[in-house]
């Protein structure tokens, strides 16, 4: 199809011919041209007929929809299309050293004497070249001050038992930090 406006307002006349069996579709000249401007902010002939095959799928009765409710869609197209990444990006490999989150330990999260550093895996160098509010070395920096202040045994379990706090499983915490 050549892009002239009238071949674009026939092909939206043609688009619209897809409602003209329901109830309620304009039969006046002046309705007619306000359908078919408010398939038109589609702007192009893919988005014109992802509207129509939307609202084609979305028909519930035989009613035909209104000229705005078309318009509505058009422009939700519209911005979805302009939004749109220029190409999709792969969805990276699950790593099984960090889990897809970018950051490995030596040995566990729990235990202050291990070493996080980034992983080598796509999620590791994502996170390296952004800037990460927690790099390893901040965590590593903070993990190391309770190790400096109780140098014998757990620092954690010597720091729960000055505060006084009951160590049951449910005050356990298991996550990234």
């Amino acid at each position: 199809m050549s892009d002239g406006p009238k071949d674009f307002e026939k092909h939206i006349k043609t688009q619209l011919l897809r409602l003209s069996h329901l109830l309620g579709y304009p039969t006046e000249p002046v309705a007619l041209r306000d359908y078919v401007a408010a398939l038109s902010v589609a702007e192009t002939y893919e988005g014109s007929k992802r509207v129509m095959d939307a609202i084609v799928q979305e028909l519930v009765t035989r009613e035909c929809p209104t000229a705005a409710m078309i318009r509505g869609k058009s422009w939700e197209d519209r911005e979805r299309a302009q939004n749109k990444p220029l190409f999709e990006q792969p969805r990276r490999a699950h790593c099984p050293n960090c889990q897809d989150f970018g950051i490995v330990e030596s040995t566990h999260v729990d235990d202050l004497a291990s070493v996080a550093s980034y992983c080598d895996c796509v999620a590791g160098q994502e996170r390296k070249r952004s800037r990460d509010e927690y790099p390893p070395d901040r965590v590593n920096a903070a993990r190391a001050k309770p190790l400096k202040a109780f140098p014998a045994g757990n620092p954690l379990k010597q720091i729960a038992a000055r505060a006084k706090i009951p160590r049951t499983p449910d005050h356990v915490y298991h996550g990234e930090f």
